[in-house]
């Protein structure tokens, strides 16, 4: 027969196990290459990461979303998804989850709001369905993507960002109440060198041919 303080020690683990384990159906917002549903990868400085954001919902039934995205501002660039210098920079495109949503915000957040080192770049999006036409959105999909230039050598993340002022959340069936999400892992991303180093002219000039 187990001691009293084995059986306890047992019933702690067990209760402790359930406690910490994530609920199954929790909302979720998730980073990750286009294509590559790796946490991890490889850049060359100069290229253009094209990055997506998927939501998964759980039990929940959703009208819209806040969300931020962080990133080392000295590592990385955003690319303007409008081209349209005039508009101001507009990181992200509309993915097939909320296509036919109004966008509340699609920008870049200025440091004066930033409550972390200078180095980090926020980038923000929201968007909700029409009040008249809303159709509830359920299970999982593409928010939105966005791309970044790589800038220097380096392994660097890229992660969904919440903090008292910028909050990421789904909106609910109400149109009204909010809950946060539970951001995944972060996008870790290692840039090398472009492998293009620079020769003096006159070894250029006379190089045989």
């Amino acid at each position: 027969m187990s001691s009293p303080v084995n059986a306890f020690g047992l019933c702690g683990l067990i209760c402790f196990l359930v406690v910490a384990s994530p609920p199954v159906d929790a909302q979720t917002l998730r980073l990750g290459q286009q294509g590559n549903a790796a946490p991890q990868i490889s850049a060359t400085v100069g290229d253009t990461l094209s990055l997506q954001i998927r939501a998964d919902f759980g039990s929940l039934s959703a009208t819209g979303l806040t969300l931020f995205v962080r990133f080392s501002s000295t590592a990385f660039t955003v690319v303007n998804a409008d081209g349209q210098a005039a508009n101001g920079v507009q990181p992200f495109t509309s993915g097939s989850l909320f296509a036919d949503a109004i966008e509340f915000d699609n920008s870049t957040v200025s440091d004066s709001e930033l409550l972390t080192a200078t180095d980090w770049q926020l980038i923000g999006y929201a968007a909700l369905l029409a009040s008249q036409a809303r159709d509830l959105r359920t299970g999982s999909g593409e928010v939105a993507t966005f791309r970044l230039l790589c800038l220097k050598p380096i392994e660097s993340e890229i992660s969904i960002y919440r903090s008292p002022i910028h909050e990421t959340r789904v909106v609910l069936s109400d149109g009204r109440s909010e809950k946060e999400f539970r951001p995944a892992a972060p996008l870790v991303v290692s840039v090398t060198g472009s492998g293009v180093t620079e020769s003096p002219w006159s070894t250029i000039k006379h190089q045989a041919r």
